[in-house]
């Protein structure tokens, strides 16, 4: 009897461990404040229940400049707002509580995020929750970190600023400060810059340089490229478990698109719909952390002309009304090649669209977001996009790794006829000497200097660069 006890405790015990490794828990990565003094308000006091941080300083109106970053922070959290005219609010503070919520109250809400996300909320405790904001922040969890920290993607950010409607009108509205939350990626320099002028994962000294100069909204005058926090950690759906990195695969970590283009990215994999996502990008971004895993092809089975399991990426931009012949589609182009490997999506609509990728962008960072942050909005990054956009150059690129001993990782360049898709070798990239259950790569998508169309760089990232958090 006690032999089949200490059994269970130790089945117990195990099962509490892989609870612990699959689920981690959301915090308040930072503050964005920019509740300054204006109208003859002065500025609050933005404060942390329970913590050291009773003063959050503002935000430095200076496009890229950092928010307040706190460590580890695990949520349920409560801020507190607090103006020193006592005629606010009769001197007493707000109170905002951001918490993950359960999927009872997920339920109960009708709040619902997408696959491989959790809801977190955040309400003022003297109003009716039904205006609470809410942001989908990604299940993915960081298996191989060395520091233990499981946080590099479950993370949320608060946005405070002033309401230019302040008196105006009752209720939330009527507040003299607006709030809402959204995912964020982490604290890691230079993540938490709006503007990058190189790549994360490199020296400061490299010559690899961004020198797109903003032309207009609040970013204008400044250099580099616009970074979408809150988009991270694409995974692969249910296959991965939520563990990332993909175990004996290597994974694109951070994408950078210094080009003028609308990004369209798209993953299959031979086993069927698991591992696949639809994404896009908008021009002149950097997106950190997206996990990429790439897709392995049995170098044994592989047939240059025939469709692989791979990450398929274009270039799109909005087509001239005046233009006098039909140009490609990027639907066909995608989906030319390889009936023999994906038999099981003939006759099913590509679920693609680029409206349903706009849409699920825009849920991780709304217009509401980037005006509490001072940032261009969407819709002002990607004029103009909807289904009925085309590909730049004709072409496509597919991004796969051989199963082989080398693990090599292959770009190819597929052009796009009438009736067919020819493939040809671009790049070709040794494994990334950084870990023997996985490796790393950067993406650089830039403009072709010579034509209309991109050129990719797909290069190893530092494996101790990428994958620790250095506050």
């Amino acid at each position: 009897m006690k032999i089949m006890s200490l059994v269970k405790k130790i089945v117990c015990a195990i099962a509490l461990m892989a609870i612990s490794t699959t689920h981690g828990i959301t915090r308040l990565i930072g503050i964005s404040n920019r509740t300054d003094a204006h109208a003859g308000i002065k500025a609050p006091i933005i404060s942390i229940a329970g913590t050291e941080y009773t003063g959050i300083p503002i935000t430095d109106p200076m496009v890229g400049a950092k928010i307040k970053t706190f460590k580890d922070l695990k949520l349920p959290v409560t801020v507190t707002i607090t103006y020193p005219d006592k005629a606010i609010n009769e001197g007493k503070p707000y109170t905002i509580e951001i918490k993950e919520l359960t999927a009872e109250e997920q339920d109960l809400k009708g709040q619902k995020c997408g696959t491989g996300t959790k809801v977190i909320q955040a309400w003022l405790t003297q109003f009716n929750k039904n205006d609470a904001k809410t942001c989908c922040v990604t299940l993915a969890k960081n298996a191989f970190s060395k520091s233990g920290d499981s946080f590099e993607w479950q993370n949320v950010l608060l946005a405070l600023a002033n309401n230019p409607k302040y008196g105006t009108t009752t209720g939330v509205s009527g507040l003299p400060f607006l709030f809402g939350v959204a995912p964020w990626t982490t604290t890691k320099a230079p993540w938490d810059d709006t503007l990058i002028e190189n790549p994360a994962d490199e020296p400061e000294k490299t010559p690899k340089q961004f020198t797109h100069v903003w032309e207009t909204g609040p970013e204008k005058g400044y250099t580099g490229l616009k970074v979408m926090q809150g988009n991270p950690a694409w995974m692969g759906d249910k296959i991965t478990l939520n563990m990332l990195p993909k175990k004996g695969c290597d994974n694109i970590v951070h994408i950078y698109n210094n080009s003028p283009y609308i990004i369209n990215i798209i993953r299959d994999i031979r086993e069927g719909t698991g591992g696949d996502f639809k994404k896009l990008l908008p021009p002149w971004s950097a997106t950190p952390w997206v996990m990429a895993w790439i897709p392995t092809v049995p170098s044994a089975n592989f047939k240059p002309r025939d469709q692989v399991s791979a990450i398929k990426l274009c270039a799109l931009y909005a087509p001239d009304p005046t233009c006098p012949k039909p140009l490609p589609r990027i639907m066909p182009i995608l989906r030319t090649a390889g009936s023999a490997e994906f038999s099981y999506n003939q006759g099913i609509p590509f679920e693609g669209s680029t409206k349903g990728m706009m849409d699920e962008l825009k849920s991780l960072y709304t217009s509401e977001m980037s005006d509490l942050l001072g940032e261009s909005s969407l819709k002002d990054l990607m004029p103009g996009i909807d289904d009925t956009q085309y590909v730049v150059d004709d072409a496509s690129f597919r991004i796969f790794t051989f199963d082989n001993q080398k693990g090599e990782t292959y770009i190819q360049k597929c052009a796009y006829g009438k009736s067919t898709q020819t493939c040809t070798a671009y790049q070709k990239v040794a494994a990334p000497n950084t870990n023997p259950q996985f490796g790393y790569y950067k993406l650089i998508i830039s403009k072709d200097p010579t034509k209309d169309g991109i050129k990719l760089d797909l290069s190893p990232a530092p494996y101790e660069t990428v994958l620790e958090i250095k506050n």
